[in-house]
């Protein structure tokens, strides 16, 4: 990543560290070694767009807010809606996908007292199980309608992986 003005900087709770840049008006991505990874962001006023990035911040559900000085506001830009470019984890697999009745969610190292949550296209949540442990999880379809959702997997109120999942007749 090249840098024109920077200014802000944030961790997300994947590692991964979010440069701003006042003047290029955009978001680069880096993981904890400081590699490039990506970005986000043009100049302009419109969602995604800015105008003088002055500062940035993350929240423990994903969410990267930023400060748009010359457009007087702040975006808020999400894994769940794909704003973010992503570096997928690989910290679990869910097969099948799409399903119909039933899926399994098995990951790669063993969970305590980790959360699944589920939310439909809208962002709703609709759908959440507690206290999981161990490396495998069933996801029942339930009363859910068939469409495109998210899973987003926490523990300690870390995200440890977020991945969309669809589900069909």
């Amino acid at each position: 990543g090249e840098f024109t003005n920077p200014n802000g900087i944030t961790i997300d709770n994947y590692g991964n560290i979010f440069v701003g840049d006042v003047t290029a008006n955009r978001i680069q991505m880096f993981d904890t070694s400081g590699n490039y990874l990506s970005q986000f962001g043009t100049a302009g006023n419109g969602n995604g767009q800015f105008n003088q990035v002055v500062g940035l911040t993350t929240d423990n559900t994903g969410n990267i807010f930023v400060s748009d000085y010359a457009n007087a506001r702040v975006q808020v830009f999400s894994y769940f809606t794909a704003q973010i470019p992503r570096i997928k984890q690989q910290i679990y697999s869910l097969f099948p996908n799409p399903f119909s009745t039933q899926t399994t969610l098995k990951t790669k190292h063993l969970l305590k007292n980790a959360t699944l949550s589920l939310y439909n296209a809208y962002g709703h949540a609709v759908k959440e199980i507690k206290n999981i442990s161990g490396q495998s999880i069933f996801l029942s379809r339930d009363q859910l309608g068939s469409g495109l959702y998210f899973v987003r997997l926490t523990e300690e109120n870390k995200i440890i992986d977020v991945d969309k999942l669809i589900i069909s007749d």
